[in-house]
């Protein structure tokens, strides 16, 4: 059970031990007299510092893009598509630290959880989207790109995907929003789709970087044929190039780290989580 708001000082807990005789789980378990409950929580030091952070970070965020977007519009030439996409990933990331969850603490709302999922997911489409298009227009190559339809066949099967998986996540909240004690994993078929599910996550995790991994390898490879003749050609400011292109590297090479690190928490945390509603579904050393 995960609750998205505390407007109540204190809850009551209906734990039941219903019978299977076909799996022969809790038959003759005659009178019970210990009975023991993992609970992950948040203390109220840590709630008061993570809502702070956030409450912080809101209008730094903000302010920040409207310096930045006034700059862009300031210019005689048109936004780019990366200035474009830079904005539209502060849009993003400012959505998801909106402190509402200071709401939280007065009013009982139920459907915080599916509202952090939506905002996950927006962040996630735009952050991963952000990447691509970042090294697509870093390419240096001779075709034409300042257009998002250039990359539609990378952005539209990263929607699609994480819509998809959203989707999945949606269903359990949906239903948690009148039972919060609702589970997936305490079926058998639920059980195999969330199986499936963390297994499709990670597939699709994985495939991204390594998706990604080979657009930096080739502008790596564009700025190597190409770093010697800039040098040739502009012999009098070597070191203003070189600069640059050094600069570019080191900026490929962050972006990588970023989406390596980001990758490996998003698996990370779905597997440890639903790990753990596993156990505390069918027990210790359990299998659905």
């Amino acid at each position: 059970m995960e609750l998205g708001s505390v407007a109540h000082k204190y809850y009551l807990v209906n734990i039941r031990l219903p019978i299977n005789e076909r799996k022969k789980i809790n038959l003759d378990i005659g009178e019970i007299n210990d009975l023991r409950l993992v609970a992950i929580f948040q203390n109220g030091g840590f709630t008061i510092v993570w809502f702070a952070i956030k409450t912080f970070l809101t209008p730094s965020i903000l302010i920040i893009m409207i310096w930045y977007w006034r700059r862009i519009t300031m210019m005689t030439r048109s936004p780019l598509l990366l200035e474009k996409v830079i904005f539209a990933l502060g849009i993003s990331m400012t959505f998801i630290n909106i402190p509402v969850e200071w709401f939280s603490i007065g009013f009982n709302w139920t459907w915080m959880l599916l509202f952090s999922d939506i905002r996950q997911v927006i962040f996630y489409v735009m952050l991963l989207s952000f990447w691509i298009i970042f090294c697509g227009e870093h390419m240096m190559d001779q075709s034409e790109r300042n257009r998002i339809s250039v990359y539609w066949k990378q952005v539209v099967p990263i929607a699609f995907g994480s819509c998809f998986l959203f989707t999945f996540d949606m269903y359990e909240r949906g239903v948690q929003l009148k039972n919060p004690c609702y589970s997936i994993w305490t079926t058998d078929v639920g059980a195999e789709l969330a199986m499936a599910y963390i297994i499709v996550a990670g597939i699709c995790a994985c495939l991204y970087f390594l998706f990604l991994c080979f657009m930096v390898f080739q502008v790596f490879r564009n700025i190597s044929g190409k770093q010697l003749s800039l040098l040739a050609i502009n012999k009098a400011r070597p070191l203003h190039y070189e600069g640059q292109i050094f600069r570019l590297k080191f900026l490929m090479i962050i972006t990588l780290a970023c989406a390596a690190l980001t990758t490996v928490f998003f698996i990370t945390t779905k597997v440890s989580f639903d790990d753990l509603i596993l156990v505390c579904s069918y027990g210790p050393g359990k299998k659905c």
